[in-house]
């Protein structure tokens, strides 16, 4: 078992290193965790914040920046960059809804299983990103995205 601290993940036994996030990421993140916090009311729900460990099957540890389980099924994940094994892996373990929040281009990539296969749906500037989980809740990628650091005390 890997630690919540160490930056390794394991898909299909093998061992990767998970790229550090910068402040403006664990921002991003944060911002996009609370929304869902504050706006998803179910019981039911399990929302983590990275760090932490979501084991996916017996071959696979991943550490998403956010994950939303329900009855320790992931319905939810959302990475900061894309990773073609993650994808597929995700695909295969049937997560309904994957983000990619790319900080670096300000878009949100949306991947939603239909059949066994994803479908995507790429989120700009002037968006709002519909959440699968909540048909009333939508996350507008301008706000998102946008970091004012004027309010912050040294």
């Amino acid at each position: 078992m890997i630690t919540e601290t160490e930056m390794i993940e394991i898909i299909n036994n093998k061992t990767y290193s998970r790229q550090e996030l910068t402040q403006h990421q664990r921002f991003v993140d944060f911002k996009l965790w609370m929304t869902f916090m504050n706006k998803i009311n179910r019981d039911d729900l399990v929302m983590q914040l990275f760090p932490h460990e979501l084991k996916l099957d017996n071959e696979t540890i991943v550490k998403p920046n956010i994950s939303i389980c329900a009855n320790n099924i992931p319905i939810l994940i959302v990475e900061a960059n894309h990773c073609e094994k993650k994808f597929a892996k995700y695909q295969v373990c049937g997560v309904p809804e994957y983000w990619i929040v790319d900080q670096s281009t300000n878009l949100v990539t949306v991947h939603v299983l239909v059949g066994g296969k994803y479908f995507t749906t790429i989120y700009q500037s002037g968006d709002a990103v519909p959440v699968g989980l909540d048909d009333k809740l939508a996350i507008n990628v301008d706000k998102l995205f946008k970091i004012d650091y004027s309010t912050q005390k040294n």
